[in-house]
């Protein structure tokens, strides 16, 4: 098994069955953009923070496959739904969003990632 699917099966056991299964890593971030948004809504800090790491753990790889996934089929989407740019600043590294802010922005979101620096600068 691949490498980032140990880690996804590490991070986010309860989904094994779905790592386990072939699909690529650019349709596991698929997946994880919709937990996101549900746990984003329900609050729920411990699977956001699981998830936001394998999101970090993949932009950090040297693999292409695996930062690049993580750019277009995760990071780029943050702002699409209301509840997660809420929560950005408190689960990506500042470092982090200012290498993916452009990704936000030529998806149209310009305002969003402002929204999100301020909450980065502001401390919320």
């Amino acid at each position: 098994m691949e490498d980032w699917k140990n880690k996804l099966i590490e991070l986010i056991p309860e989904e094994r069955e779905e790592w386990e299964s072939e699909f690529s890593i650019y349709l596991a971030f698929g997946t994880i953009r919709g937990l996101v948004e549900d746990a984003a809504r329900d609050s729920n800090d411990d699977l956001l923070g699981r998830c936001f790491a394998f999101a970090q753990w993949c932009f950090d790889q040297e693999e292409k496959d695996l930062w690049n996934s993580a750019g277009v089929s995760f990071y780029e989407h943050l702002a699409d739904d209301p509840s997660v740019e809420r929560i950005v600043h408190r689960f990506v590294k500042r470092k982090t969003f200012e290498d993916i802010r452009g990704l936000i922005e030529v998806m149209g979101k310009a305002g969003a990632a402002k929204r999100i620096e301020q909450r980065y600068s502001n401390g919320d």
